[in-house]
This record gives C-alpha cells, structure tokens and sequence, in this order.
C-alpha cells in the first residue's frame, strides 16, 4: 500500500526528488554571497572610520607636538627673565 503525499512540496519530491535540493541548495548560495558581501561592505565602512580616526588623532598628537615645542622655549626664557611668556597673558 503507499500513500500519496499531501502536499505540494511532498508531491515535488516523489515526483523529483533532486528538484528541492537545488532550489534549497540556490537559497542557500544566496545567503552565503549577499552575507559575504554585507560583511566586506561592513569591514570597509569600519576599515574608513578607523583610517579617519587616526587621521585626526595624529594630526592632535602633531599639533599639541608642535605646541610644546614652541612654548617650552618661551616658558624657559620667561622663566629667567622674570617675565611673561610671548602669547601668554594674564587675563
């Protein structure tokens, strides 16, 4: 005795059984590449940002650099002459 499936997809089987694979197995392809491709654009959105930051953390670390080195002399010739620094004001 055997029994005649039910439903649509169970008819697909029996009548073609490689039938569902290959839907299931292109499902499964399209998944896997637009999940690749979300996870590159994903990496190159965080590989920017992360550049950006730098960018400007280095361009702080130059200026505050920079900084130093102009006021560190004055602070000292200030120092010794009993006066103000050039740029620096009491205020």
């Amino acid at each position: 005795m055997t029994h005649a499936p039910r439903t649509p997809l169970l008819r697909l089987v029996a009548e073609r059984p490689r039938a569902p694979m290959a839907v299931i197995r292109r499902a499964a392809e399209h998944v896997v590449e637009s999940s690749t491709l979300g996870s590159r654009r994903n990496a190159m959105l965080a590989a920017t940002a992360l550049a950006a930051a730098r960018a400007e953390r280095e361009d702080v670390e130059e200026f505050l650099r920079l900084r130093e080195q102009a006021v560190a002399p004055a602070v000292a010739s200030a120092g010794r002459a009993g006066a103000e620094p050039r740029g620096v004001s009491a205020r």
